[in-house]
């Protein structure tokens, strides 16, 4: 069945699982499209039962945000399954048990109060391995049950300890166990032509859908996922895991950790140590298995220490690869549109980037999101969240604060907005930020102590009117 992991519609960073083959096999229902012009996402076009979803900003911007399949009322996304063909797949719920024995499956929906969606179908984890990272059976969704408490199993391992039911989320019992074949819809992967060394990829169905959402790296021989380091972006192989150990005492000899028993990926990605994660990684090939006698680079004492690796791994040696990651430029394709698509494009490829946008009005990027008057409008994607720390030395006058923004733990940014840290889907109120305070301020970190971080005032909310809105729809 499915794979844990998805293939992500939006330039939204690596996902842990290998490349996805090409057309499928027998059985589905795969298209054999190509991209037209240059495929840089400008022919993304829906199909006759998987239809486009977009966010319309109502001033002739439209962002096309992923897939939604119109037999199942549901959005589903590229994923690859154990026949060996990629389907158009749900968002998967769990499959728990409501007896010791782990016997008795029920349906849990952890998402069912964050998502747009509860979920229709559930996957089966028990039959897991540490490397099949595929649904061993998938269930549709049965009756709304409340069970008071589960068991869950994983890898064929039961826990007897039971877990009581969380309001936030949904269970139900099993409904009939389905086949992906039979149910979700199979896509081809397709290529742009191009003559540099990106080329835009993504998926077509026999229905007509067809819709960019990677790149392929010819140079690596494999598909890269678009990321942003601070202010650097590259395309990563959606392969290269980072490698967190090292091989000698100075922290310059990368290895990378794989369940014992599976086989190691072609690539992995590390930071050279002291540099800052502002920058795109390394990329290094994977070679001979190495012992467990190992090092850990420590960042906040900038030290290199000696550790033992973890019993259940082995590691393996990274070299440098010939080939390092694409460069990528990102940032707005203009339009005399208040909002503009932002993407991704390096040589050969342009990629629009499916989970945010640039408003002009307001010199921001911004992803659609519930606003504290009840609609859905564009806020800002880089904003402080707000915190109470206090202003006196006993921890009793409190004050609201936020903190510097960064992209990756390295360069920090005065934030122009603040947000409330809110519950999933619920409104989020926006507010202005003010100066950097410079006056001591205290936080209940163990006991009432100095608080650490660069801190700004919080001024009245910006008025929810102010950004503009963004309403969903889907079709061809």
């Amino acid at each position: 069945m499915v794979r844990l992991g998805w293939l992500c519609l939006a330039a939204c960073g690596r996902i842990g699982f290998g490349p996805v083959g090409g057309t499928g096999g027998s059985g589905g229902s795969g298209g054999d499209a190509s991209f037209g012009g240059n495929g840089d996402g400008g022919t993304d076009q829906g199909g006759s039962r998987l239809q486009l979803t977009w966010y319309d900003y109502g001033d002739g911007t439209r962002q096309i945000t992923g897939v939604y399949d119109t037999q199942l009322g549901l959005s589903c996304t590229f994923a690859l399954d154990r026949d060996g063909n990629t389907y158009c797949t749900p968002r998967l719920g769990t499959v728990v048990y409501s007896d010791a024995a782990c016997t008795q499956p029920i349906l849990r929906d952890t998402f069912a109060t964050c998502g747009p969606e509860v979920a229709g179908y559930f996957g089966d984890l028990t039959t897991l391995s540490a490397c099949d990272d595929t649904f061993g059976r998938i269930y549709a969704r049965g009756a709304a049950i409340n069970p008071g408490s589960y068991y869950a199993s994983f890898q064929g391992t039961c826990n007897t300890t039971p877990t009581p039911a969380s309001a936030s989320e949904a269970y139900f019992a099993t409904g009939p166990v389905v086949t992906t074949a039979a149910t979700f819809v199979r896509g081809a992967e397709i290529t742009a032509a191009t003559t540099g060394r990106l080329a835009v990829s993504g998926w077509s169905t026999a229905d007509g859908l067809t819709i960019a959402t990677s790149i392929h790296d010819s140079a690596l021989a494999t598909r890269c996922l678009p990321e942003m380091f601070g202010t650097a972006a590259g395309c990563v192989p959606d392969t290269a895991a980072g490698a967190g150990w090292f091989r000698d005492s100075a922290c310059s000899q990368p290895a990378r950790d794989v369940p014992s028993g599976c086989a190691p990926p072609t690539y992995a990605s590390w930071w050279t140590v002291g540099t800052c994660f502002d920058n795109v990684p390394n990329l290094g090939t994977v070679g001979a298995s190495v012992g467990t006698s190992l090092f850990v680079y420590d960042i906040t004492n900038s030290q290199c220490n000696a550790g033992t690796g973890t019993a259940g791994y082995d590691y393996y040696a990274i070299s440098a690869a010939a080939t390092q990651i694409a460069p990528l430029a990102y940032g707005p394709e203009a339009s005399a549109q208040r909002i503009q698509i932002e993407s991704w494009s390096g040589v050969g490829a342009s990629l629009p980037d499916r989970t945010q946008v640039y408003d002009t009005a307001l010199a921001m990027i911004c992803t659609p999101k519930l606003a504290s008057d009840g609609v859905v409008r564009c806020l800002p994607s880089q904003a402080g969240v707000t915190t109470t720390v206090y202003s006196d030395s006993a921890c009793t006058v409190p004050v609201t604060i936020t903190n510097s923004v960064t992209s990756s733990g390295c360069v920090a940014q005065a934030p122009t907005y603040a947000t409330a840290n809110v519950a999933c889907n619920a409104p989020t109120p926006v507010y202005a930020v003010g100066s950097k305070i410079t006056t001591p301020l205290y936080w209940t970190f163990f006991s009432c102590s100095t608080y650490p971080l660069t801190a700004y005032s919080v001024g009245a909310e910006v008025p929810p009117s102010t950004f503009i809105t963004a309403t969903a729809g889907h079709g061809p």
